[in-house]
């Protein structure tokens, strides 16, 4: 799977009249994210913002969408998916869940943090054994483009992983994006885990009767 140009795949540019007084003075850019061996005290406390930015990103790219299509998809403007992606947002409950039926994903897996997908991947490990295989190479060059830090690396993490989920046989598109999402935070496990967590809830909303009228 080809990885495209990084400023081919992601705006980030603030519209005119979106100021930064949102941010903390002391946030780091959106550029640069802690590399793996950064993750201590100051990760841990990530804050849900960007937690959620970093993540609409990825599950943007890897749906194929630009900020204006996911804007148009979720009825919200181009400007409020700029806000969020870059931290700086602070959108309703109603919004991140638009945002999550726009991408075809459940609104939860758009605040899975470091924490939330090691839980996950002990969890998965001793009860749901994954048939998933990942190359050795793939899974050398994720942990490779993680430890760099740089949001242009974690969308091409996101993207090997959204390819070997894809590889798998009757894999949903819930299960890609969710799989390239823990693939850019923990390389191998979080590939799996994604998968399989994506899998299921695709295959339960499927089950779910319709809503009345």
């Amino acid at each position: 799977m080809s990885v495209e140009p990084f400023a081919s795949s992601i705006d980030t540019k603030l519209p005119v009249g979106v100021a930064a007084r949102h941010c903390p003075p002391a946030s780091r850019p959106a550029s640069q994210f802690p590399s793996r061996g950064e993750f201590s005290a100051e990760s841990s406390a990530e804050s849900s913002a960007s937690i959620l930015g970093k993540n609409l990103v990825v599950a943007r790219v890897v749906a194929g969408l630009t900020q204006q299509k996911l804007a148009n998809r979720a009825r919200v403007s181009r400007a409020t998916i700029a806000q969020i992606e870059t931290g700086c947002g602070d959108p309703r409950l109603s919004t991140v869940a638009e945002l999550a039926k726009a991408l075809n994903v459940s609104p939860v897996l758009l605040l899975l943090g470091l924490s939330e997908v090691q839980a996950l991947s002990a969890i998965h490990e001793g009860v749901i054994p994954s048939p998933m295989t990942i190359q050795p190479e793939k899974l050398q060059r994720m942990r490779d483009y993680v430890e760099s830090g740089l949001l242009k690396d974690r969308l091409r993490a996101a993207k090997l992983g959204a390819a070997v989920v894809r590889g798998t046989s009757g894999a949903s598109s819930c299960a890609v994006v969710t799989g390239a999402l823990c693939s850019a935070i923990i390389p191998g496990k979080g590939t799996r885990v994604g998968a399989t967590v994506g899998q299921l809830m695709s295959q339960s909303s499927q089950r779910l009767p319709p809503h009345p009228a």
